[in-house]
């Protein structure tokens, strides 16, 4: 018989956690986490989580009529950077994110653990 725990079955697992969730390392060990969900036409939300040696991250995103409703939770001793740059009128718990790209950098980037409501138009959906 023939193994079933195959590469290609594992790419896709990867695939579902970096790409549709998308929970990535910047950094060995998740002490900063890269949140950069690939949106697309074909699904309109999603969920998961992924447990680090720092906890649990877990990310979770709906998308109803061009408007992103997303809550992201970035565990103890990790930092988070959020890369959405489909989202315009971006909002970080009920707080706009500046437009003006070195501002919106910065607002983006390095955040703490908690807990983040983010909310936009997700532009070509």
């Amino acid at each position: 018989m023939n193994s079933l725990n195959h590469y290609a079955y594992g790419a896709v697992a990867k695939w579902f956690y970096e790409g549709i969730s998308g929970i990535n390392a910047a950094n060995p060990g998740f002490k900063e986490i890269n949140i950069e969900p690939q949106f697309n036409q074909r699904l309109d939300n999603a969920s998961g989580s992924y447990k680090t040696p720092q906890g649990e991250v877990k990310v979770s995103w709906r998308i109803s009529q061009g408007q992103l409703d997303m809550q992201v939770t970035i565990p103890k001793n990790s930092r988070a950077n959020f890369k959405l740059p489909q989202v315009t009128s971006l909002m970080i718990n009920g707080v706009k994110v500046p437009s003006n790209i070195k501002l919106k950098q910065q607002a983006m980037t390095q955040q703490s653990p908690g807990v983040y409501q983010i909310s936009g138009t997700v532009n070509g959906i």
